[in-house]
């Protein structure tokens, strides 16, 4: 008897699980529970991505923004040469305005140059990049400034010869220390592209292209 009545309870309970009210209890109690976490992690993802393309977008831009500096500057050097060479016996004046405005255009890079790329390291750890990115990012950073340290050498180079109290306008090697100096700021530029391309690239979200 009692075997019997176990295996009617065991029906029975069999028959409530499987009824369709309570399928459907059970479905809804597990997509109120479910969807919201998927969602919340689809969601965070999305967010990650989307930062993670703005800061690689961003490291582009400020980069070329030095870049763009370093050349004003080797250009403001270069404008003066050229007129003082048309003109030679009045081109103090014209040397004055070149001190002015060359220590002007420093003040602005060197405000800027050195320093967009310190909390990079910290937004790798924020926006969840894989193990082992960080340590790169410091590593470009290190390439970076560096290469800058060399393109503000070549504009010393530029400086002590236009600036120079005893500079010659009729000299002919002029141009040829300008453009060594120019010449060697823009290939330390192209090397940077190279760091920073990789910088941003480490940004990028996975299977994206940079």
């Amino acid at each position: 008897m009692n075997g019997a009545q176990c295996k009617q309870d065991e029906k029975w309970y069999l028959s409530i699980w499987k009824h369709p009210l309570m399928l459907l209890v059970i479905g809804s109690a597990v997509s109120y529970l479910l969807v919201p976490l998927i969602g919340e992690r689809v969601s965070h993802k999305r967010v990650l991505q989307e930062q993670r393309v703005n800061i690689a977008c961003d490291i582009q831009k400020q980069a070329l923004i030095v870049d763009e500096q370093l050349h004003a500057m080797a250009t403001d050097y270069a404008l003066f040469s050229n007129g003082a060479a048309v003109d030679p016996l009045t081109y103090r004046d014209a040397q004055a305005e070149l001190r002015r405005s060359s220590r002007r255009l420093y003040l602005e890079f060197d405000q800027h140059a050195w320093y967009w790329t310190y909390d990079l390291p910290l937004q790798s750890r924020l926006l969840e990049l894989p193990p082992g990115t960080e340590s790169r990012i410091i590593e470009l950073n290190r390439l970076y400034s560096s290469s800058l340290s060399e393109s503000t050498k070549q504009l010393d180079v530029m400086a002590n010869r236009f600036l120079s109290k005893d500079y010659d306008p009729r000299n002919p090697k002029n141009r040829e220390v300008w453009e060594g100096a120019y010449n060697k700021i823009n290939e330390l530029a192209n090397q940077r592209a190279g760091t920073t391309n990789e910088m941003a690239g480490l940004f990028m979200p996975s299977g994206a292209h940079w």
